[in-house]
């Protein structure tokens, strides 16, 4: 089963397979345990005999898009960037012309950006994790374990697992990309702890209104303490569920991507007369794959387009970038594109290459 759920998840997002050896060590940790750490022929074959069954299953599941990246890029990945990232470890060159890999023109771009942010990127991952790790939960979560603690009923393995668990994710996920969605396993891997505390407040209620009595503030019954807390608690779980029925509620958050993307696959011929697919450049790769066009990666702030403006001028059919960038706007016409004259959606503005500019 551990298999099968580490596979899953390494398709869902490359980076997850940095816990398939994490993972894989923890259990061989726990079936150490079992035989109250003997190192002996049993214990280690048993270790060994879970690795194979973990690393077997792996690879049954995760085999068709190994088989898939292999085929078309000579490399077997979970995705493109990950096959990226093994040509270049092996110092070998992928194919020129592969629909699947693409082009991207941003990195160095957004590399030089994080790089001159400092500061500034380092308190926004650590926003990112604190949101993530939903900051009510995660307070309550650090109640519970200085209360477990103090009793001396913490399970030290397993918090040891459960940190290991959070601070790879963390730090994998603070090189790469700084978003809160890929913080929320935090929440999740604490909610044991988050309990506890809220049991241990839960419990101690009845001393509040000693407590509030030595400092002057009139006292409380305990049937009202109880309703507050059970209210408050309930706020925190709406919020919560509000939170993360966000995406859903506004459903139309998202749709420019694929309005834009729809748009030049139906359209974008009365812009540009070519045989083939177009190639559609933007931040986004939705654009692209809605647009059933060759994507090209390009950086949304002026500097990142300024600093490829050849290659995007040579290469792009059409440029998406949204509305409210207006320096990234004005960037992109301002290397051979212009705007079509109806715009699919208020939140984007697409971009023809002007039959003028560079080839």
């Amino acid at each position: 089963l551990l298999g099968l759920a580490l596979s899953g998840a390494a398709m869902a997002r490359a980076e997850a397979i940095v816990f398939a050896p994490l993972l894989t060590l923890w259990v061989g940790y726990y079936i150490l345990r079992q035989f109250e750490y003997k190192i002996n022929a049993k214990s280690i074959g048993m270790i060994i005999g879970n690795w194979i069954i973990i690393v077997a299953a792996f690879l049954v599941f995760t085999s068709p898009r190994l088989n898939q990246m292999h085929a078309k890029t000579g490399y077997p990945g979970l995705d493109t960037r990950q096959v990226k990232v093994i040509a270049r470890l092996t110092g070998m060159k992928l194919p020129k012309k592969d629909k699947l890999l693409g082009k991207s023109y941003h990195i160095e771009a957004v590399r030089e950006a994080r790089l001159k942010r400092g500061i500034d990127a380092i308190f926004q991952g650590i926003e990112c994790f604190f949101r993530g790790a939903y900051t009510p939960y995660f307070l309550l979560a650090m109640l519970g374990i200085v209360v477990l603690y103090r009793k001396k009923s913490l399970p030290s393995a397993d918090i040891l697992m459960i940190t290991s668990i959070i601070a790879v994710n963390s730090i994998v996920f603070f090189i790469f990309i700084n978003s809160v969605r890929y913080f929320t396993i935090t929440l999740v891997m604490l909610l044991p702890f988050t309990v506890a505390g809220i049991m241990h407040l839960w419990d101690n209620l009845p001393k509040l209104p000693g407590l509030l009595k030595r400092i002057s503030i009139p006292e409380i019954s305990i049937k009202h303490l109880q309703f507050v807390v059970a209210a408050g608690l309930s706020v925190i779980v709406l919020l919560q569920v509000l939170n993360g029925l966000a995406k859903l509620t506004r459903g139309d958050k998202y749709t420019y991507e694929s309005t834009a993307g729809l748009w030049i696959k139906e359209n974008g011929r009365k812009y540009i007369k070519k045989a083939g697919r177009f190639t559609v450049a933007g931040p986004k790769a939705q654009y692209s794959f809605w647009a059933d066009a060759n994507g090209l990666g390009i950086s949304s702030s002026e500097k990142g387009i300024n600093m490829y403006a050849k290659q995007i001028a040579n290469e792009a059919d059409f440029v998406v970038i949204r509305s409210k960038n207006k320096e990234g706007v004005e960037a992109v016409q301002g290397i051979g594109f212009a705007k079509i004259e109806e715009q699919p959606d208020k939140r984007v503005v697409v971009f023809y290459r002007k039959k003028g500019s560079v080839q």
